[in-house]
């Protein structure tokens, strides 16, 4: 490797080293934990999504869930369970460096 390219290389490396932490401090998340209402035990395999995005996940077996680097905002977030009818929630403010706590 000529030593120009491996000085191309090392300030790569900086520049996204420098940029993880960026983007950690300008977005935010939306994390909880899902429950049936009745009997208030964890539910698994709930999609957790925000309207209008690409972003969601499903919840875990302990009922949890977390979506990461999500833009500041206000959101509408659905979630959706096989048997249940879908829930909007709307009005869900994410804010950068945050993770916004959301049970339902």
């Amino acid at each position: 490797m000529g030593m120009r390219m491996l000085k191309n290389l090392f300030t790569l490396v900086i520049v996204i080293g420098f940029s993880f932490p960026l983007l950690a401090q300008t977005t935010g998340s939306i994390s909880g934990v899902i429950r049936e209402d009745a009997t208030n035990e964890t539910l698994p395999g709930v999609t957790v999504g925000i309207v209008g995005t690409s972003f969601g996940t499903a919840t875990d077996l302990d009922g949890k869930y977390t979506i990461k680097n999500i833009r500041p905002g206000d959101y509408t977030i659905e979630l959706r369970f096989l048997g249940f009818e879908v829930i909007q929630l709307t009005g869900i403010k994410v804010v950068a460096g945050e993770t916004t706590v959301l049970n339902q």
